[in-house]
């Protein structure tokens, strides 16, 4: 299973508050659903062709119309917050900005080409 990463949400105003190593990513349409708690354990920019081990955890959900899920529902685009101890890392070189402009990351299970 993976997602794509298309930024990070910079909002001010959002509703909100993040913890420690949390961040507000917008994610493009998911392959399947997805469940809140679910760990992604590799990653990898856009334009690399190497997976790097890590962790990023999807914490919340929140669709466009600012309902809750319980998780990213199959197809749909979403703002999620995930825990990400590596974050700046992990998040460097990934747009911010107000919406879902172009993909810049992967989050994946495995390391698929």
């Amino acid at each position: 299973m993976h997602i794509k990463i298309a930024g990070k949400v910079n909002h001010p105003d959002f509703r909100f508050k993040l913890k420690q190593d949390e961040y507000l990513l917008f994610v493009e349409s998911a392959e399947s659903d997805i469940p809140s708690g679910h760990t992604f354990i590799f990653y990898k920019h856009k334009k690399e062709i190497k997976w790097v081990p890590g962790s990023m955890t999807l914490v919340y959900v929140v669709q466009q119309s600012s309902s809750d899920f319980d998780g990213i529902p199959k197809g749909h685009e979403s703002i999620c917050i995930f825990k990400i101890p590596d974050g700046e890392t992990v998040l460097k070189n990934v747009p911010s900005g107000e919406g879902w402009n172009k993909i810049g990351l992967v989050f994946s299970d495995e390391e698929v080409g």
